[in-house]
């Protein structure tokens, strides 16, 4: 067999916040650059965390709002420049993108329709699951796919609740 169709199958083994070496992980980074590409849920969220390289990695797990403090002040203590990525739909992840702009990082986003069409592009897999779908942003946003996360001004969220209430 040649191609995809010969791929194996990736494992998208998760940690959760609390079982990760976060004084180790700060070491190896030595302040460099790192990206977080978050799958935003109502309460489980995915997330990946890695270098430019991804010689430091780490597919990570929480409870939201439970332990998102601890999220950001894990990755506040690392001492790098953070870029977090997510998808644009939907109110789950406004909480989370409020909280990581006032923790002074980077707030970048990634169409939901990227993602879900990428989902067999990398992997060879049609599966798209909450890992997996971490993976698939960070990927995305490595191949240049994600734009800085643009506020909307209070005209067009007022314009918007109208839009809905109509």
């Amino acid at each position: 067999m040649t191609g995809i169709s010969a791929m194996k199958k990736h494992i998208y083994r998760t940690k959760k916040i609390n079982a990760i070496d976060w004084i180790q992980m700060k070491e190896q980074l030595q302040g460099s650059a790192v990206v977080f590409a978050i799958d935003v849920a109502k309460e489980k969220q995915y997330a990946l965390l890695a270098n430019a390289d991804s010689s430091v990695s780490e597919l990570l797990s929480w409870n939201h709002p439970e332990q998102t403090r601890e999220v950001l002040t894990h990755l506040e203590n690392l001492a790098c420049p953070l870029t977090a990525v997510m998808e644009s739909t939907g109110t789950y992840g406004d909480a989370l993108r409020y909280q990581f702009r006032c923790s002074g990082f980077e707030v970048n986003q990634i169409s939901a329709k990227r993602v879900s069409d990428a989902r067999e592009l990398y992997d060879g897999v049609p599966s798209l699951h909450d890992a997996k779908s971490a993976t698939v942003i960070m990927r995305l946003h490595r191949d240049g796919l994600s734009t800085p996360w643009r506020e909307s001004s209070d005209t067009e969220r007022e314009l918007d609740a109208y839009r809905r209430e109509y």
